[in-house]
């Protein structure tokens, strides 16, 4: 069970180009809905705050914080207070995809609060899985 501390570390020192952030993300949300896992095992695999690394951006860090207060609302753990933290949250507006136009108000619509509140703009299931 990977955590999300340890998560960030692999991306920082993964020198494969085709294994990145959102390989090692994928990974790590499908342990975390794994149905058998447990409250106390779900917040075990997010308590810890992620080291900073030069090579990790500002916006991968918001989108992780993001991505760790969603999923823990949605599965009914308490959220880290780390996920709070200034640093978590971005000053200008970042839109996935590079959104432009008409999809930019979808983005806005749509968007998880988890994720407006650190002027990340995604889509409702940019954390769903199949």
């Amino acid at each position: 069970m990977t955590t999300m501390k340890e998560l960030v570390q692999l991306v920082s020192s993964n020198q494969n180009e085709n294994i990145n952030l959102w390989h090692h993300l994928g990974n790590f949300l499908d342990a975390f809905y794994y149905p058998a896992r447990t409250s106390e095992e779900r917040f075990a695999m997010v308590a810890d705050e992620p080291d900073q690394y030069e090579n990790i951006t500002q916006r991968d860090y918001a989108f992780l914080a993001g991505t760790v207060y969603k999923i823990c609302l949605d599965y009914k753990v308490r959220p880290p207070e780390w996920i709070i933290k200034p640093k978590y949250f971005l000053d200008k507006p970042v839109f996935s995809l590079d959104a432009k136009g008409t999809l930019r108000i979808v983005l806005l619509v749509e968007s998880p609060y988890e994720f407006r509140m650190r002027n990340i703009f995604t889509s409702a299931n940019t954390l769903d899985r199949v």
